[in-house]
């Protein structure tokens, strides 16, 4: 079967992440990845989203997570995300950042910003398939720089929505 016919299985939902273990949950998957997950108390700032597997028959069933922020009033920016590991792997990265960005379309939003790990490929390519292309950020006041210790436009990605 080709990778790109692969179907993610029936039970699978999208959903904000609102209490303290969810979220919790989701951090644990981003440290799991290397990337970084934010500092104790960035649950107020970030807004933590879970694709989870209700089929699942044991464990939680959380399949993918990603936390984004507003960095001004119509762009937001992907802060962290995690595909686990499974054979579907590069379905749930896709369904997962397809979802987030049609929740931040709903909510007014035009563009996401994200920037793949140096050296990081596979994170690249995740972007990459769900439409994310280099640009240079726009606007003199636009600040990306904040707790992942990034900043300047090298390396970034952007999605208009």
């Amino acid at each position: 079967m080709r990778p790109d016919s692969v179907q993610l299985p029936v039970g699978i939902v999208f959903r904000r992440l609102h209490t303290g273990a969810e979220q919790e949950l989701a951090r644990s998957a981003v440290a799991a990845t290397g990337r970084p997950c934010g500092p104790p108390g960035t649950g107020g700032r970030w807004t933590w989203f879970g694709l989870w597997d209700l089929t699942a028959a044991s464990g939680t069933g959380l399949l993918g997570a990603a936390a984004i922020r507003p960095i001004e009033a119509r762009m937001a920016k992907l802060c962290a995300w995690a595909v686990l590991t499974t054979p579907l792997c590069s379905v749930v990265g896709d369904r997962l950042l397809r979802e987030v960005a049609d929740t931040l379309r709903a909510d007014g939003a035009e563009c996401v910003v994200a920037r793949p790990a140096e050296g990081r490929r596979e994170e690249r390519e995740l972007l990459q398939r769900a439409g994310f292309g280099p640009v240079g950020l726009p606007g003199p006041g636009l600040q990306v720089s904040d707790e992942d210790g990034v900043g300047g436009s090298a390396g970034w990605l952007a999605l208009e929505l």
